[in-house]
């Protein structure tokens, strides 16, 4: 996400360079079109569409196992957001031990 946020950043400050400001005012200037990082980071998630998905204990706990949970808005991340769907009480996440960084194509 941060190269995302970078890259939007760098092209405000094109367009502000282009326009002829200097590169320290150019750089303020699209911090300030941009509305700061937290703005940023909001439309970024909201256009690759994040919308959670809960864990079987939080859906027991928290909304008492209601089917209805589905389609609910509920704040997530400080905003708010429609549930997608639940995991299966099955479900469990993968422990570190478990995962492998990929190896390099060529040694």
């Amino acid at each position: 996400m941060k190269q995302e946020l970078g890259f939007h950043l760098d092209m405000e400050t094109e367009k502000n360079l282009a326009a002829g400001m200097d590169p320290r005012e150019a750089r303020r200037r699209a911090h300030l079109r941009l509305g700061g990082m937290v703005p940023i980071q909001e439309a970024v998630r909201d256009a690759r569409g994040v919308r959670p998905v809960l864990t079987h204990g939080i859906w027991q706990r928290r909304f008492g196992g209601t089917p209805s949970v589905l389609g609910r808005i509920i704040e997530f991340d400080g905003r708010p957001t429609e549930v997608v769907g639940v995991l299966p009480a099955s479900f469990r996440f993968p422990r570190f031990e478990d995962l492998a960084p990929p190896l390099p194509t060529a040694i």
